[in-house]
């Protein structure tokens, strides 16, 4: 069964967007045009963990729409699957290269590769889901604990545990699930959503993938010619 809802590619797009303006943002820190502190700075410091959870969450959404409305397409899911295996390995293995001190071992990607496996016994249950999901995210919200996932000695430039995340994922099978229940009456909403939208919510991995070498390429380029 093959659903779009514009709805989820909306808030796919949104975590585009934010995750474009952010890059940016470090990478003319990283050249010395602008002084952020990303550390210290409340802004900087919640602005990456809420793009991570709105790509967790529309990933949660439309695996419940590609799987857990009917039957579950094996071959879909692992052609998937095996993409976000490619691109991750490749994530690892150019940042190895081009940024030996902070590169990334297990980042968005490879969490969200993770984490998919592990959301497939709850796709027929998105309450169920939507509870486990909370449970496991008050811990580390309320109580600053932190689950066990392996981490390696050096700073990764993109470090996502699969321990909390998965909790987002989880909640939004939820999503997921409201959004195809109540997809009538939403019609008037997502009428208000722009075409490109779609478009980049339809094409977010390219996008993800290409966005960081671009900004970071013209930037090297801008300042070596100063």
């Amino acid at each position: 069964m093959n659903i779009r809802i514009k709805i989820i590619d909306a808030i796919r797009t949104c975590a585009i967007f934010l995750m474009i303006f952010f890059h940016l943002s470090y990478d003319l820190a990283s050249f010395n045009y602008v002084t952020i502190n990303f550390k210290l700075n409340p802004f900087w410091f919640y602005l990456p963990r809420l793009i991570v959870t709105l790509f967790f969450l529309s990933a949660g959404a439309s695996l419940y729409l590609a799987h857990g409305v009917g039957a579950l397409h094996w071959i879909k899911f692992f052609k998937r699957q095996l993409q976000l295996l490619f691109f991750s390995l490749m994530i690892s293995l150019a940042t190895y290269f081009i940024f030996p001190q902070t590169w990334i071992y297990f980042g968005t990607l490879h969490s969200i590769f993770v984490c998919s496996f592990l959301t497939l016994p709850l796709l027929k249950f998105p309450r169920l889901a939507f509870i486990l999901g909370i449970l496991m995210l008050i811990p580390p919200l309320f109580f600053g604990w932190r689950y066990p996932w392996p981490m390696l000695h050096h700073l990764s430039m993109d470090y996502i545990p699969a321990l909390p995340w998965l909790g987002v994922m989880w909640i939004g099978i939820y999503l997921g699930q409201i959004l195809y229940r109540y997809q009538n009456k939403l019609q008037k909403v997502e009428s208000l959503i722009p075409p490109f939208a779609s478009f980049m919510g339809k094409h977010s991995l390219i996008i993800y993938l290409m966005h960081q070498p671009v900004l970071y390429g013209f930037l090297f380029l801008v300042s070596s010619l100063r």
